[in-house]
């Protein structure tokens, strides 16, 4: 299996793949992925879509907090606590999936 990953980067922000040390960048403009088993690419490209929606629902979450909104709020705790009262096998990080806050 062959991957081969190429983009252009500007220094500022730190970028790291896998084992792979971090470096500097600010943007990735493009991404250009390639090998010889479609598959490999296809699991990347998962990879890379599941970091951006975590990347979001980060942003989004940090721009709560900054406006004001209390951790327990977005997250949702007393609805967490009264479903914990119903069912004492109610697990929090399960409640954090149910509502797209995983941590």
């Amino acid at each position: 299996m062959i991957i081969c990953i190429s983009t252009w980067v500007e220094p500022g922000k730190s970028l790291g793949l896998g084992n792979v040390p971090a470096v500097p960048v600010v943007e990735v403009v493009s991404w250009q992925l390639t090998s010889r088993d479609p598959s490999a690419v296809d699991a990347l490209q998962e990879v890379l879509e599941g970091a951006a929606l975590a990347v979001d629902r980060d942003e989004r979450l940090a721009s709560e907090i900054a406006s004001g909104t209390s951790l327990a709020d977005a997250f949702q705790l007393q609805a967490f606590l009264a479903k914990r009262d119903e069912d004492s096998s109610a697990d929090f990080n399960t409640h954090l999936k149910e509502i797209d806050r995983a941590i």
